[in-house]
């Protein structure tokens, strides 16, 4: 069986109306033999498949918002997780901002 005679094999089942089983077994196929050419149709795909990357953008939308006048900063993150930090944490404002995206705020 070629790819094409198994491309076609699957497209006249779907059109026939009736499920996979009662297709093949209408049609003198085993499901084990079907199985078998679909695995190494699949397989060979893959093989021939272009490797290639999506790009991702990493800027999640979050909120960052003075809550008083002494420079109490909030940071609201997407999934919920509130940080208040006081006066002078800048830094580690800084770095949770930075590495939000990336999954972790610990140093690695």
């Amino acid at each position: 069986m070629t790819r094409s005679d198994f491309l076609q094999l699957q497209e006249l089942q779907r059109n026939s109306g009736l499920t996979l089983m009662k297709y093949l077994r209408e049609n003198g196929l085993s499901y084990s033999t079907y199985n078998y050419w679909k695995r190494k149709f699949l397989y060979q795909e893959s093989e021939e498949s272009e490797v290639s990357f999506a790009q991702v953008c990493l800027r999640p939308s979050m909120e960052v918002a003075l809550t008083s006048p002494t420079g109490h900063i909030t940071l609201r993150f997407p999934n919920g997780v509130h940080v208040c930090l006081d006066t002078g944490m800048e830094e580690s404002a800084s770095r949770l901002i930075t590495s939000y995206p990336y999954g972790h705020v610990l140093p690695e």
